[in-house]
């Protein structure tokens, strides 16, 4: 693995989102990594910080808009006016000390053209779809009490049922997605780390957030912000990871399974070793010896399904390889079948050497039958026939 850091970043540098409604957040961006795995995917990761808009909907526009990299769908008109009024941002523009990349999604392209603008590379794509992963920490005392307040008449934290951190933890940008009491009351449980709600902390695992609600105590600022930037985002990225070499891996079964009988054996072996040296060196099952670490990470691998993804991803190869198998047998009963046929034409021919050379004395003379003349002769067309025959014979066994 690689890491790549952009260094020198000022006050100056930050990301912008601008929304249809003439409104934009700035944030100020305080680092900016590239991870390259040897499984052919990286990822890049903003690290934003937003000390001005403390505001719940404002924190959720931030997040919905502000992970958005391509339209989601096209208008009927073939316009993008619908799709920004939804979920996309006007534009999106990300300022790097004297360098400024933007894309207000003109190309109406299902690929980011901001970070390939970043990258100057137009054949890096987006593994999983148009949506960044999001990681945030939201310090709010009201909120944060409100939510991890403890209602003794239904035995309860208030968060088990509450819309607002569904919202939050989702990333529903404009109005809550999930409209049935007792699936969100589900959907909340399955995903939320409640260990410390009695100290107003928790956690909230999507398959495309890894949120924290905290008060503003000087703990939530100088501990838990440290860990959700080192510890928790490192552990991330390993998930992520993870995820995106499955889908990869996924991707390229596909396209070895559509090339031709000697491409598909070439190419499996290659994808076989890489394979390999992913579930050996990259396919973590624990990173820490830390019990909420270890919690934390289960839940995130649990959300995202990396366990099952990998053994679809292991019948997928399996199926390929037994595709490989096939066409090596059927590529080794082609040679055996050539021998044979070879052996079948020379037979005749030693039988008729044998035959004459052995068991038939030979007669000398101007007028002796078996001259050597009209035995090579003899023995030629002899050949000829029988080899014909074995010829024809096979043919005919074949196309039956």
């Amino acid at each position: 693995m690689a890491t790549l850091s952009y260094q020198n970043l000022d006050e100056q540098c930050s990301y912008t989102i601008e929304l249809v409604e003439n409104k934009s957040y700035t944030l100020q961006l305080t680092n900016l990594k590239l991870k390259l795995y040897e499984t052919g995917v990286g990822i890049i990761s903003l690290f934003c910080e937003n000390r001005e808009y403390v505001e719940y909907e404002d924190i959720q526009k931030i997040n919905e808009y502000g992970r958005r990299i391509y339209p989601q769908f096209i208008d009927k008109d073939g316009g993008i006016s619908e799709t920004k009024k939804a979920f996309l941002a006007n534009k999106l523009t990300l300022k790097l000390g004297d360098k400024t990349y933007t894309d207000n999604f003109d190309k109406r392209e299902l690929k980011s053209t901001l970070f390939t603008k970043l990258l100057s590379d137009e054949s890096i794509q987006s593994v999983i779809d148009d949506r960044m992963f999001v990681m945030c920490h939201y310090m709010n005392n009201s909120f944060a009490e409100q939510l991890t307040s403890f209602d003794e008449t239904k035995e309860e934290y208030h968060y088990e049922t509450s819309a607002e951190w569904y919202r939050y933890l989702f990333i529903d940008g404009n109005s809550l997605t999930c409209q049935n009491r007792n699936m969100l009351k589900k959907l909340i449980s399955e995903k939320t780390y409640g260990r410390w709600a009695d100290y107003a902390t928790i956690y909230g695992l999507s398959a495309y957030s890894f949120m924290l609600l905290t008060n503003d105590s000087d703990y939530s600022i100088d501990v838990l912000s440290q860990h959700l930037e080192k510890q928790y985002y490192e552990m991330m990225s390993i998930v992520l990871m993870q995820h995106a070499s499955i889908l990869k891996f996924s991707n390229d079964v596909t396209k070895i399974s559509a090339k031709n009988d000697k491409e598909i054996a070439t190419n499996m072996t290659k994808l076989y070793k890489k394979y390999i040296r992913f579930t050996n060196r990259l396919f973590y099952r624990d990173v820490t010896a830390q019990e909420q670490g270890i919690e934390l990470f289960n839940l995130a691998q649990k959300n995202i399904s990396i366990k099952e993804n990998v053994k679809d991803l292991d019948n997928e190869i399996e199926e390929l390889h037994r595709l490989t198998m096939l066409i090596e047998d059927k590529e080794s009963s082609k040679r055996i079948e050539i021998l044979n046929i070879l052996g079948a034409l020379l037979l005749p021919a030693t039988l008729v050497v044998g035959f004459f050379g052995m068991n038939v004395p030979m007669i000398t003379g101007k007028d002796a039958f078996f001259n050597s003349d009209k035995i090579s002769i003899s023995i030629l067309i002899f050949t000829i026939i029988i080899s014909a025959f074995i010829l024809f014979y096979g043919k005919r066994n074949h196309e039956k």
